[in-house]
């Protein structure tokens, strides 16, 4: 297994410690919850969409949904009546004087064959197929996805090499179950079954690992910023019982041309208050933020202070520096004074708070 972890997210001496596993599980999470919830995302300039971003070889999004059904409602169960020839078991005269041909013998009427009624459980195949996903996949990626196997036995049938009818299968079953909830399942199934490799490496990478810090960022700002002061951004130690609304917001300020606009990453308008504060998913700053000093530039009128910030990853504890603050001889007022912030948010410490 060969594993990529974000920038910053450990002392490269302290990589291979005992906690590796966890480390990995807990970068698989939160690129899934991100992909999960930028699935249908719109598309941005800077971005084709999240399936550019994105390649996985295994089909973990559908196992997670058949997985959330088993977790909620236990394996598939639905009972069908069926109706069948038989002449060993209980006969069904209903059955069998309606379907059953008609022969005189020795002047009796006599019904030929004979039919059964018995019910039976569908889960003896969609349990099945339900029971092979969730146990494979948590047999074979422990470091990525923890839960409770199925105890259903298999009668020895390969569904690897049966993928194909498999699916044939699970597709007649759609369009004999008739619950949302049911056939949703079924949809998930077919799509695991369609999608499984047939053997061979596994990858699983993202692309553009920029977005998921932001969403991280964003996360994370909702969650404990309270403020700035003269020391630079304040955070709470304990999540705030009601969240801030950062949002990554646009500004048209070009008349002439519309699509120039500004776009923060992290933007909260707070009375007489706003703050701009851009993700950067960098491993360290070497020039002046242009763009920082353009939000500041044109944005300063929306509100009485405006704080500026760079937000980016840290395996140590968290802390504030200065990046840019204006000469005095630069402004002729105390409140046109502009001072850039770096922040340095430890970086597992935003991934764990993502995911939970």
């Amino acid at each position: 297994i060969l594993v990529v972890f974000p920038k910053h997210f450990c002392d490269t001496e302290d990589i291979n410690n005992e906690n590796i596993k966890e480390n990995i599980s807990l970068l698989f999470k939160v690129i899934n919850k991100y992909v999960s919830e930028n699935k249908n995302h719109p598309l941005a300039e800077k971005y084709l969409g999240y399936e550019e971003n994105y390649e996985s070889d295994y089909p973990f999004e559908e196992f997670f949904k058949i997985y959330e059904y088993y977790r909620k409602y236990g394996v598939y169960k639905d009972e069908e009546i069926l109706i069948q020839k038989n002449y060993s078991e209980k006969i069904s005269w209903k059955d069998t004087i309606r379907k059953a041909a008609n022969v005189i013998s020795e002047n009796n009427l006599v019904y030929l064959p004979l039919f059964i009624k018995e019910t039976q459980n569908k889960q003896v195949f969609i349990s099945r197929c339900m029971a092979f996903a969730i146990n494979y996949t948590l047999q074979t990626y422990p470091m990525f996805v923890k839960g409770k196997a199925i105890n259903v036995g298999f009668n020895n049938f390969d569904f690897w090499r049966n993928k194909g009818y498999v699916v044939g299968r699970l597709k007649k079953a759609y369009n004999e179950v008739f619950k949302d909830l049911h056939k949703q399942l079924v949809r998930d199934l077919i799509d695991f079954f369609s999608s499984i490799p047939e053997g061979g490496n596994i990858t699983i990478k993202h692309y553009n690992f920029e977005l998921v810090w932001e969403a991280m960022v964003e996360e994370y700002l909702n969650d404990y910023f309270i403020g700035v002061d003269d020391n630079g951004l304040k955070f709470s130690q304990q999540r705030l019982p009601s969240s801030n609304k950062f949002t990554k917001m646009r500004f048209n300020a070009d008349k002439v041309h519309p699509l120039n606009r500004l776009e923060p990453d992290h933007y909260l308008h707070n009375r007489e208050e706003q703050f701009i504060f851009d993700a950067k998913y960098f491993s360290r700053v070497h020039d002046l933020n242009h763009k920082q000093v353009a939000y500041y530039t044109f944005l300063r009128n929306q509100a009485h202070q405006t704080y500026n910030a760079l937000i980016l990853p840290t395996y140590l504890d968290s802390y504030s520096k200065v990046h840019f603050d204006l000469d005095e001889k630069y402004f002729a007022h105390p409140d046109d004074r502009l001072v850039i912030w770096e922040y340095y948010l430890h970086m597992k410490r935003a991934m764990i708070n993502f995911i939970e």
